[in-house]
Order: structure tokens, then C-alpha cells, then sequence
């Protein structure tokens, strides 16, 4: 079967994605916990949560994107149409 471009592009940022989720976390525990060795506790979770949101926000808007566009061209998720 072969794809359109827009199933490779819904690919991509769906694996690029992943990658940000899964590197995310580890990013903003150490951050967190950066800084809250030199401050409070809740200034430092506060930082690890933006971290992580920061980190994997460009991607999911992306996604998002992508995933619009391939639903668009095969009329699927929210563009399916039922047959009259």
C-alpha cells in the first residue's frame, strides 16, 4: 500500500512526538530538581511542569496539524461524512 504524503507527515510528527513525551519528563525532573536545590520545593516543580510543557508543546501543535490534514484528505475523525 503505498502512502500519501500526508500519512508520512502524520508519521512523523506522531513519532516526533513521542520522542518529545518520552524525553520530556526526565527533562523537567532534573530541572525540578535543580532548582529546588536552590530554592523552595514548589518553585521547583513549578519549573520541572513548564519544563515539560515547553518541551513537548511545539510537537503536539504539529501533530495536531498533521493529524487535521490526513483526517481532511481521507475524511476521517471529524471529517468523515456517512454515505446517504
Amino acid at each position: 500500500m503505498v502512502k500519501t504524503s500526508e500519512e508520512i507527515a502524520f508519521d512523523i510528527a506522531a513519532a516526533k512526538l513521542e520522542v518529545a513525551e518520552r524525553l520530556g519528563w526526565p527533562l523537567a525532573i532534573v530541572s525540578g530538581l535543580f532548582i529546588a536545590i536552590y530554592s523552595h520545593w514548589l518553585i521547583g516543580a513549578g519549573a520541572g511542569i513548564a519544563a515539560y510543557l515547553l518541551a513537548v508543546k511545539p510537537y503536539t501543535q504539529k501533530y495536531d496539524a498533521a493529524s487535521d490534514t490526513f483526517e481532511r484528505v481521507t475524511g476521517t475523525g471529524r471529517y468523515y461524512s456517512p454515505p446517504d
